[in-house]
């Protein structure tokens, strides 16, 4: 049996299933309810634990008042319940209470509340609070700006496996901030929050590798015609792509020169197949760069 916690955070929302232990008929119903998106059920099951005290259903009522789900929606209401769970100790829930207090929803503005329950929940190995500490120190909200200790977090956070810490933490060594510049490494901890389907780390790998393919690097050419035809630069004119392949191939990039001949043989992306060109491309592979 998988619990859905709904997990607020700075930058992102998604729904998780978490898996609980044996509890009582009513959790279990609310679980299903959750899963199913039947919100306004999950809420009649899960209230009364919560005013039980089970940290579990403070948590999802809390995320239901924020964002209005089977419930008017109620931010004092929901810090109310995240403020019941994180003292039971329930990280989600103290990471979103930190949020609650660095975007002063529910409550007043506070930094330094927000930094103390972030904290207690990336002590826990919570990672979007990981992250939001962070950046907390990136801007220098409620501490002193550190990019060193912005670094520290990002990094605790992207091992985690937060798509956005890798992609901050890879602009941090891009930009040399905190540390050695290093954009090969930067690009690695950005193409793996790319590859995790974040837009705003697609759209900076791509632009990494596009400023390198204008230095005539191929290698880049070829990372960037791919991105393009996947649509990490947005809605883009497939021959537009196509054409960065082109520059690729004739530098004597021989995957460039094979994605042409595939393109063509099958007729990808919306490129009409054409034989002849797939031939072309095809007999190129493997020859020297054209001069």
């Amino acid at each position: 049996m998988e619990f859905k916690k709904i997990l607020t955070t700075l930058v992102f929302t998604g729904l998780f299933l978490l898996p609980i232990l044996s509890f009582a008929g009513p959790l279990e119903k609310g679980s299903a309810a959750l899963k199913q998106k039947n919100y306004k059920k999950a809420h009649s099951l899960l209230l009364p634990l919560a005013k039980k005290g089970n940290a579990l259903a403070q948590y999802n009522i809390g995320v239901m008042y924020a964002q209005g789900l089977g419930v008017r929606k109620n931010e004092k209401q929901a810090v109310q319940w995240y403020l019941k769970a994180a003292k039971q100790g329930d990280p989600d829930a103290q990471s979103n209470l930190g949020l609650m207090y660095e975007t002063g929803k529910g409550v007043n503005k506070d930094f330094r509340k927000a930094m103390e329950w972030y904290l207690r929940s990336a002590k826990q190995g919570n990672s979007v609070a990981q992250n939001n500490i962070g950046s907390l120190y990136l801007k220098g909200n409620g501490v002193k700006k550190s990019y060193k200790k912005a670094l520290k977090w990002f990094s605790k956070a992207a091992a985690n496996g937060s798509p956005h810490a890798q992609n901050s933490l890879g602009g941090m060594y891009v930009k040399g901030l905190g540390v050695k510049k290093n954009i090969n490494k930067g690009l690695e901890w950005q193409m793996k929050a790319a590859q995790q389907g974040l837009p705003t780390a697609q759209q900076n790998v791509f632009m990494t590798y596009y400023n390198m393919a204008r230095q005539g690097n191929p290698g880049a050419m070829h990372n960037m015609a791919t991105m393009c035809l996947k649509g990490w630069a947005g809605k883009q004119d497939p021959r537009g792509c196509l054409s960065w392949y082109e520059k690729a191939a004739n530098k004597g990039t021989d995957a460039s020169r094979g994605a042409l001949a595939k393109i063509y043989e099958k007729g990808l992306f919306g490129i009409a197949a054409n034989e002849q060109k797939a031939n072309y491309w095809k007999a190129q592979i493997g020859k020297k760069a054209k001069q």
